[in-house]
């Protein structure tokens, strides 16, 4: 893996907001990750994914098995805290302090909680980073978990899709998990589960799952075509659903953009003259 340049490991459930900053509330979060040094010992073994999309809030929980192959070293890891409406109404959000887009953020280290600080990125002004160091001894393998909650993202979608009434909105929930930006870490992840489970509320028109469809540029996506119940991924890999679960499943690689998973589900249309 590339451990030449400075690392910025994302592992993220997220919304991708280049394409959609004007759309609706937008948040994600992301991995535990190598920051500002160059380190070549430190391998990402295995992560677990688990998030829950409820009606009101995605939760999310991320289990992560670091192993140290090298001498004892500090490592710097920070966790990637995005949204759009952290610094609404700001007029200079650059000159203020780091906010968080989630409504809670905590993480623990072999079981013991430890506090991380919030950490203003450089670069893209809507990117903060819960930033924690970790120690590891010669050879010691190490358990990160993170969890947080943020409210769920939305996408807006044109109303003439629909043909919608003057009375009526639409839009569906979007979820970004970003996979490439482990490759920063040493060697191979051995192993890699993203697992997804919905509010009944989402599943109520039953799940019609299909790959994203291929699209002219400019041209939109007529979800109407798919049904209330269309559930659409854009990843390299098919998930597997029991009904209950959405899972990807991923062993030795070394994850590249083909690999970031985007999930379109929930559509919900609102006529606001029966409200």
């Amino acid at each position: 893996m590339h451990t030449s340049r400075r690392a910025f490991v994302i592992l993220a459930a997220v919304l991708g907001a280049s394409s959609y900053a004007d759309d609706g509330y937008i948040a994600y979060g992301g991995t535990a990750q190598l920051m500002n040094v160059e380190h070549s010992t430190v391998q990402m073994v295995r992560e677990t994914v688990k998030i829950y999309c409820g009606p009101k809030y995605v939760d999310v929980k991320v289990t992560f098995t670091f192993k140290n192959h090298g001498e004892a070293c500090r490592v710097p890891m920070g966790f990637p805290d995005y949204g759009m409406e952290k610094y609404y109404n700001v007029e200079h959000p650059e000159s203020v302090a780091a906010r968080s887009a989630f409504q809670w953020f905590k993480t623990w280290v072999d079981g013991e909680e430890v506090e991380a600080f919030l950490m203003r990125d450089k670069k893209d002004v809507d990117l903060t980073w819960h930033v924690k160091h970790v120690e590891f001894k010669k050879g010691q393998t190490r358990t990160v978990v993170v969890r947080y909650q943020y409210t769920p993202s939305i996408f807006a979608i044109s109303p003439h899709m629909f043909k919608l009434t003057e009375h009526q909105s639409d839009y569906v929930y979007r979820l970004d998990y970003t996979l490439h930006t482990g490759a920063s870490w040493r060697g191979k992840i051995e192993g890699c589960d993203v697992m997804v489970t919905f509010a009944s509320s989402h599943l109520k028109h039953g799940v019609n799952l299909k790959p994203w469809p291929k699209l002219k540029e400019g041209a939109e996506i007529n979800f109407t075509r798919y049904g209330k119940g269309a559930m659409l991924y854009n990843t390299r890999q098919k998930p597997a659903w029991d009904g209950k679960v959405l899972r990807w499943t991923l062993t030795n690689f070394e994850p590249d953009t083909k690999d970031d998973i985007s999930l379109h589900y929930g559509l919900h249309i609102t006529d606001w003259s029966k409200e």
